[in-house]
């Protein structure tokens, strides 16, 4: 185990001047004890329940009580006095460890300490103990304890009213920055502070916040948002329709719209066949114009000129709806094309009389029949 002996002019409770010589005397506060020399020298050691448990033990370990000098005298060298003795201000009889306090020493004062104290000539108190830097720089002994009015202690604090309520504590500078506090804070008001930080990180406190941003008012709680989340990406299907479902629907929906179309173009057509604006061999052309723009279909139709007399309907079958000769079929359908090629731009005149031959049961269209009735192209 490596140890530093270290010899400090500590400063432990705040104590108003003049006060009764303290019977209990907090040596060492919770958490991290800071000393700072003259020579730029400085530690910073910790002061918890396992140090506390291995300085009590071996205090025990002395078997007799433990000396409180004035100035380290003590320690001679540099701290012996001219007359070379080291008088006991008081005797250590025991230590007490308070948990989130930190450690006591139980003092009987000799009566020349308890004027010096309670007349406020001797203000301060400084320990001297060893350092375990093996275990985390921990406070593992209390060498002895000193009367001093020099305390290398930063933030040194007075001794003598270490019994009175209200005593300020000392509390490490780091501490007090981090919080945004001076030097002069209570630790009332770094308690305050560190509610104030609990408060404003506070998991659920934060989640309610983003939730109400996201449109999510009722949830309140850390859980809760997460729970949020994890429904959005994952969706409940009882609200949703599958996609093989949807694609039915649409093919039906489509089937119903075309079958709708349909049954309107044909009435649109038969309307036309009976105004003598539409014949047999242009049916199929209206209907694929009906198809495509209804609304545009009715505007041509309704300026189309009359084809064939009024309310007369070519039926298909046999040989023309004229009763005519094969040539004749071709002649009529090559005579109304002529006289409707704007209306029948959409097809060819081949196209025309080809269709028109089928709807007669007729044959194709030979080579010579294009030729003589000039039906090329």
């Amino acid at each position: 185990m490596t140890l530093a002996y270290c010899t400090t002019r500590r400063v432990i409770e705040v104590v108003a001047d003049k006060g009764a010589a303290p019977s209990q005397v907090l040596i060492f506060r919770a958490g991290i004890v800071e000393c700072e020399w003259r020579d730029g020298g400085y530690v910073a050691a910790i002061m918890d329940e396992s140090a506390a448990g291995k300085v009590i033990a071996n205090f025990a370990a002395l078997g007799h009580e433990m000396v409180f000098d004035y100035e380290h005298q003590s320690e001679g060298g540099p701290y012996s006095s001219p007359d070379g003795l080291a008088p006991a201000a008081g005797w250590i009889t025991g230590l007490e460890w308070k948990p989130d306090d930190g450690l006591y020493a139980t003092v009987r004062w000799n009566e020349r300490a308890k004027q010096y104290i309670e007349a406020g000539e001797y203000k301060y108190h400084s320990p001297v103990f060893v350092v375990d830097k093996d275990d985390g720089n921990r406070i593992v002994e209390l060498h002895s304890v000193a009367l001093t009015n020099t305390p290398a202690t930063i933030r040194a604090v007075p001794l003598a009213a270490a019994n009175k309520p209200g005593a300020a504590t000392m509390i490490p500078k780091q501490i007090l920055t981090a919080l945004g506090l001076t030097d002069e804070a209570t630790e009332q008001q770094c308690l305050d502070a560190i509610a104030s930080l609990k408060s404003t990180c506070n998991p659920d406190t934060a989640a309610a916040e983003v939730a109400k941003a996201a449109n999510l008012p009722e949830v309140k709680t850390r859980d809760g948002l997460v729970k949020a989340i994890a429904g959005l990406r994952e969706p409940n299907p009882a609200k949703y329709v599958p996609v093989e479902v949807v694609t039915a629907m649409r093919t039906e929906l489509d089937a119903l719209k075309k079958r709708d179309t349909d049954r309107d173009a044909e009435a649109f057509v038969a309307d036309g066949m009976k105004a003598g604006k539409i014949v047999a061999g242009t049916r199929d052309m209206w209907r694929r114009l009906y198809a495509a723009d209804a609304a545009q279909a009715k505007k041509d139709l309704e300026s189309a000129p009359v084809i064939v007399a009024t309310g007369t309907i070519f039926a298909s079958g046999g040989n023309g709806n004229t009763g005519g000769t094969r040539a004749d079929i071709i002649a009529e359908a090559s005579a109304e094309y002529d006289a409707n090629e704007h209306h029948l731009r959409f097809v060819s005149k081949k196209e025309y009389v080809a269709q028109r031959l089928r709807e007669e049961n007729e044959a194709a269209l030979s080579k010579d029949e294009e030729s003589k009735f000039a039906l090329v192209g």
